[in-house]
């Protein structure tokens, strides 16, 4: 069966969502359930969908976007029985095609190892460690993912005469300039190569 995501409305889905919370997150380092109410203040901000599988809701994430353009994760979840099926992936990458390569952000606990698996496989990298991060008296671990850099591009006058294949057996490659200036790493279009 193809993956079923549903957007949430919060006044239809307000308890849908705070009865899939209080399933999922029931660890002793996860943050302490929440009202129907103070659930739906928290998702205000976000965007959140809701995965179904024959009909029955099994898992959901949500995300904001501050004013600099960086996404943040605010919560991925799936039910316990349909735990380590690869339902969390199905989650990450919806998440991940509707940001369209933006950067993005989440924080973990430590202690949620498949979590952090998960996310690293995603193409998250841990960047720092924070105590007390919800003041909960429990760490958490700063994770960030690159947005992906497109290429700039090179206006006709700057770019190289092709060659014909008379001239050159090697077939030409345009060089992509990214839009980070950081960005050490040129691709060459028509290799592979980034």
């Amino acid at each position: 069966m193809a993956p079923n995501f549903r957007a949430a409305n919060l006044d239809k889905d307000g308890s849908l969502l705070n009865d899939l919370d209080n399933k999922i997150f029931t660890r002793d380092f996860d943050i302490p359930s929440m009202s129907v109410q103070e659930e739906v203040e928290y998702l205000k901000d976000c965007q959140t969908f809701i995965y179904f599988e024959d009909n029955n809701p099994v898992g959901f994430y949500c995300y904001s976007q501050d004013n600099d353009g960086l996404v943040i994760l605010k919560g991925v979840g799936v039910i316990p029985g349909h735990q380590n099926k690869g339902v969390g992936r199905k989650l990450m990458d919806n998440f991940l095609s509707r940001i369209e390569g933006k950067k993005s952000s989440l924080v973990v606990h430590p202690k949620n190892s498949g979590a952090i698996i998960l996310y690293l496989k995603c193409g998250y990298k841990i960047n720092g460690w924070k105590e007390n991060y919800y003041g909960d008296d429990q760490p958490r671990l700063l994770l960030e993912r690159p947005g992906t850099l497109k290429p700039v591009r090179t206006p006709r006058s700057e770019r190289p005469r092709q060659l014909s294949n008379s001239q050159s057996e090697t077939p030409h490659r345009k060089i992509l300039k990214t839009t980070n200036p950081h960005h050490k790493t040129v691709g060459l279009s028509g290799t592979g190569v980034k």
